[in-house]
């Protein structure tokens, strides 16, 4: 009987991209996107496009761009940001070491 090889390990991925498109998401779960940003450090692409979110939605995902350093692409289209919370993502995105590509 041959011997038996060890299985190979398989490598973890992690998830680079998220589209979470037309999902109503809402302050709720911008809220929980925010908190999910500031700890995940794979995650380089993140679409949240027409999702209800509010200015208040906004900033809080600000804040969190100013801690995530894998981020680098962030679409927020349709939704209901004014003028000032694109203003607020922009400053915060301007502090960034790498700064993210911002689809305002």
């Amino acid at each position: 009987m041959p011997p038996t090889r060890p299985k190979k390990k398989s490598t973890p991925r992690a998830l680079t991209s998220l589209s979470l498109g037309n999902n109503k998401l809402g302050a709720q779960g911008a809220k929980a996107i925010a908190d999910s940003l500031h700890v995940n450090g794979a995650l380089t692409e993140l679409s949240l496009a027409d999702n209800e979110i509010s200015d208040q939605g906004a900033a809080v995902i600000g804040d969190a761009l100013r801690v995530n350093g894998a981020l680098t692409s962030l679409d927020p289209r349709i939704n209901t940001i004014d003028r000032a919370a694109k203003r607020a993502l922009n400053e915060a995105n301007a502090k960034r070491t790498t700064p993210v590509r911002l689809d305002l």
